[in-house]
């Protein structure tokens, strides 16, 4: 219980910051994404093994 709830405490907190760089997709990245209502003012987004 104490592990999801830091975890969601810690995706709210990067949702709140100007910029966010991401490496891969998992659900964290999604999460950070919808919780901030406007789009980051800097944000970049590593693909795994693609150009």
């Amino acid at each position: 219980m104490d592990t999801t709830v830091n975890y969601i405490y810690a995706i709210y907190l990067l949702s709140r910051c100007d910029g966010f760089i991401a490496s891969g997709q998992c659900n964290g990245v999604d999460m950070v994404l919808s919780f901030h209502e406007t789009r980051f003012e800097n944000f970049y987004r590593f693909a795994n093994g693609e150009e």
